[in-house]
């Protein structure tokens, strides 16, 4: 049985995929709308582009083995598997990561100049895809547990980190590139929101550890274990599976309900980050962070878990043994203590960083790019390496050719192409061209497809020949022009100005020299009237005649008198609860803080206050009432003829009592009576609502995790209680309005099943009791 098991297990493994994208295709650079997937400031030349569903294709398949390192054939014809060599051939830890992605549609358009290298465009694109990935990380050692036995481990402590995350989602996303005006610099930003279909999990810190003891105790096993529960949530969860049944799916099917169906219900938010800087003439850098986000799974939710625990003994067993099945069912019910889980829970995508060092050599048609392409995946960092030289033949032709190193696998070589026919674009690239064999096939990387793309190619620019100049052999003459500032048809005197120079005044004449065929600037100004200003151009001459004299006649016309704008304002108070009653009788302090001097302090007996102020004034007022929370705030007053009369609305909120008041948490380390740091912020809030409305008495309610006895608990609550009333005592506040209580573990907030439940279960509440 143990052959058999371990035979299909691996030969599942080979045929499993890697996610990592094409490092050749990557190094066509921005040929394709496909470059924003890799880095958002890659945006494609041209001004339209469209990716229909269908006509394409991205395939990566890796593993660290293939299905000759498993299986061997046998001189008498049988097959062998070739179990310890292949466990002896991998690393420290094992990991296996599938990655699948169907586009569904990806539409983009660029705003501005296009292919020009210093021009500054926007490109916006708008895409939705539909990603399934799934990654599983396994220390070498419990491999060889399984197939070898414990007696290699006597003595020794087996640390074993398991991890699995299998995801199916949608991503519908917005993206943005720009190219900094008179700048280096190209950024790119894509805002994804998340709708998930399907996840199975476990959290970040499971783990397992195993010792084998020695012969004085029959080399027994010692198990013990934090964190061991398989999550799922979507269409179809664990229960389901189990259950044989889809209940959760079949109530979208039924009710024809296909947009609750794809938009589902668990939702996340993703973004990608790309920068691109050109150092100079040479060298370019750029970097691209994509998938940093997660999946919020509160739909159809299940959970099965073991509680933590350690020291388990674990008995022998044969696994030839016929009845293995029966037996193990029997052992694990006996040594594990499960539970079931359905709350809500949150799972990071895994993570991509590509960076790039791109040397420019010869001319601007050839690029040499070094590239670090990796990936988080259960918090582990997996990277793979590229070198290659990107070639324009022509802006319509684009190829690249790469050697590559991927995780797992020695060097190997790649190509990609872009090329345009029209408004048809084709691509394809492949980082493995050569050694394919089906036996000996572990990797496979392929991408191709095809694109609408509108606008490309450098923008054409018809040639237009200069008009042939005529030799002028009109000689120019000179003059005089006259100027006359007329109002309601009098003359009158003002300041003349021609090209920025004042005319002189000779006995109330204004005149000046003047050259045929000129230009000039003419501006008249006079106190009361609107400047007039006008271009005057002294022909060649003027129905075949020269005219030495030019009479100018300038009609100025008066200014319209200014408004005339009221200087006070009138500021109008009104001081309502917040939901919507009046407040009689509250005390006001209004202070004008711009000439620092209190307008107003006292009560108001009705709900309203009225006053005067000028333009450009600030106040602040603060606001007591009986029964309700002090508050205060600020008025601004710009200018009258913006805001002739002010009316101004003061909400006080109504103390209710039991009502709970810290909105912040107020925590405790374990078996402590000091709270955390981060817990002064709540407290800081409280010293400001008790110092502000001293009519107010409130409750110091303490509680306690269930870690220790009952009676310990409720004395280290009390004691909790009364450390926060010192504290808020020592910060002004009156003894009397202060009352501490302690509650022990009675009153937990979430089942105290885990270290970061209890830690929530460890808190302080203050409520409000008396109001005197």
């Amino acid at each position: 049985m143990r052959s058999h098991f371990l035979t299909t297990a691996l030969l599942l493994l080979t045929f499993s995929s890697f996610a990592q994208y094409g490092t050749s295709f990557y190094h066509l650079g921005n040929a394709t709308m496909q470059s924003t997937d890799y880095n958002p400031a890659y945006f494609p030349e041209g001004k339209f582009f469209l990716k229909l569903p269908g006509p394409g294709m991205n395939l990566y398949l890796n593993n660290a083995f293939s299905y000759g390192d498993v299986i061997t054939k046998q001189d008498n014809g049988d097959l062998a598997i070739n179990a310890n060599e292949l466990i002896d051939g991998f690393g420290k830890s094992f990991g296996i990561t599938g990655d699948l992605s169907l586009n569904l549609f990806h539409i983009g358009y660029q705003f501005g100049p296009r292919n020009q290298p210093d021009s500054t465009g926007l490109g916006i694109s708008l895409f939705a895809n539909v990603r399934s990935n799934f990654n599983m990380a396994l220390p070498t050692s419990l491999l060889d547990l399984l197939w070898q036995g414990n007696g290699a481990f006597i003595g020794d402590k087996q640390t074993l980190p398991l991890g699995v995350n299998s995801t199916v989602y949608l991503e519908r996303g917005l993206g943005l590139a720009y190219t900094l005006p008179e700048s280096k610099i190209k950024l790119g930003l894509r805002l994804k929101l998340l709708n998930g279909y399907s996840n199975f999990s476990t959290p970040s810190d499971t783990e397992a550890t195993f010792l084998t003891k020695g012969p004085e105790d029959n080399y027994a096993l010692e198990a013990s274990y934090q964190s061991m529960v398989i999550r799922s949530a979507g269409l179809v969860n664990i229960a389901d599976i189990e259950e044989g049944s889809t209940d959760y799916l079949d109530g979208f099917t039924d009710t024809d309900d296909y947009t609750g169906l794809a938009i589902s219900g668990n939702k996340g938010f993703a973004v990608d980050l790309g920068a691109e800087y050109k150092i100079d003439s040479d060298f370019t850098v750029a970097l691209a962070i994509n998938d940093l986000g997660r999946i919020n799974w509160t739909e159809n939710v299940s959970a099965y878990g073991i509680r933590d625990s350690s020291g388990v003994g674990l008995p022998l067993f044969d696994l030839l043994d016929d009845d293995l099945g029966n037996i193990l069912e029997d052992t694990f019910s006996n040594a594990f203590d499960y539970y079931e889980l359905n709350e809500a829970y949150k799972t990071n995508l895994p993570t991509r960083v590509i960076a790039s060092l791109i040397y420019n050599p010869w001319d601007e048609k050839t690029d040499i790019t070094a590239t670090l392409n990796s990936r988080i995946i259960q918090g582990e960092l997996r990277s793979g390496f590229g070198i290659g030289i990107n070639r324009k033949i022509s802006p319509k032709l684009i190829l690249s050719t790469s050697v590559t190193k991927m995780p797992q696998k020695g060097l190997n070589m790649g190509a990609a192409i872009s090329a345009t026919a029209g408004f048809i674009q084709f691509y394809a690239g492949i980082d493995k061209m050569f050694g394919y064999s089906v036996y000996d096939l572990d990797w496979i990387q392929g991408q191709a497809g095809i694109n609408l793309v509108f606008g490309s190619g450098p923008k054409r620019i018809k040639k237009v020949k200069p008009p042939k100049q005529k030799k002028d052999k009109t000689v120019p003459y000179k003059g005089t022009m006259y100027f006359y500032p007329v109002v309601d048809q009098d003359t009158t005197t003002a300041d003349i100005y021609i090209n920025d120079e004042l005319v002189t005044d000779v006995f109330g004449v204004y005149s000046m020299g003047i050259v045929s065929y000129t230009s000039y600037a003419l501006r008249v100004e006079k106190e009361g009237f609107i400047t007039s200003t006008e271009s005057i151009v002294i022909p060649d001459s003027v129905q075949g005649k020269w005219e030495t004299r030019i009479y100018k006649k300038i009609t100025l016309v008066a200014e319209e008198p200014e408004e005339i704008i009221p200087s006070t304002i009138d500021i109008n108070l009104a001081i309502v609860s917040n939901s919507g009653e009046k407040v009689m009788g509250s005390k006001l302090e209004l202070f004008d803080a711009t000439n620092n001097k209190v307008v107003y302090k006292d009560y108001v007996a009705s709900n309203t206050y009225s006053t005067t102020t000028v333009e450009n004034t600030q106040f602040t007022y603060k606001v007591k009432a009986r029964e309700y929370f002090f508050t205060q705030g600020v008025i601004k007053i710009t200018n009258a003829k913006d805001q002739p009369v002010v009316n101004e609305e003061i909400v006080l909120t109504k103390i209710e009592i039991d009502r709970k008041v810290n909105e912040g948490d107020i925590l405790f380390e374990t078996n402590s009576t000091t709270f955390t740091l981060s817990s002064k912020a709540a407290l800081e809030a409280i010293v400001d609502l008790t110092a502000n409305n001293e009519n107010v008495v409130v409750e110091i309610a303490a509680h306690t995790d269930d870690v220790g006895q009952e009676k310990d608990n409720l004395i280290l609550s009390e004691k909790r209680a009364n450390a926060v009333r010192d504290y808020l005592i020592g910060r002004g506040i009156l003894e009397q309005q202060l009352i501490a209580k302690g509650y022990g573990e009675v009153q937990p907030v979430v089942p105290n099943t885990s270290e970061e439940n209890r830690s929530l279960n460890r808190r302080v509440e203050i409520i409000i009791r008396i109001i005197n």
